[in-house]
């Protein structure tokens, strides 16, 4: 990734690899540089990685498969519809209760009464 005035913008390496082979590979790079670090515990470090997703319809590589890979796919599974659910509540106006259609909820959201900020 390469950044310029906080906006973000894909490497060349980037569109051709995305960000999950990139995160892999840099993990499994790093690992070998430390003596002695456990194979099991890469193993499960860079399964989690390629997993993040959730679903191979969603760009990773595998599914989880462990414990920590659930989790950490849950996670980035709720910080994408939070993070929807915020920018369709910015881009309504403080009159309204609802947002416009949201194509992940496949609804529109209520965001019930809200003040006016001065």
């Amino acid at each position: 990734y390469t950044t310029e005035a906080f906006e973000f913008d894909y490497s060349d390496d980037g569109y051709l690899e995305e960000h999950i082979s990139i995160g892999a590979r840099l993990i499994d790079l790093e690992i070998s540089s430390i003596e002695g670090f456990p194979e099991e515990t890469r193993r499960k470090l860079i399964h989690i990685v390629l997993s993040h997703h959730g679903e191979v319809q969603f760009g990773s590589p595998v599914t989880p498969k462990t414990r920590e890979s659930i989790i950490i796919w849950l996670c980035d599974n709720l910080d994408s519809r939070l993070d929807n659910f915020e920018t369709h509540a910015l881009m309504t106006s403080n009159e309204s209760k609802w947002t416009d259609f949201s194509k992940m909820f496949q609804s529109r959201l209520y965001l019930g009464e809200r003040k006016k900020c001065d």
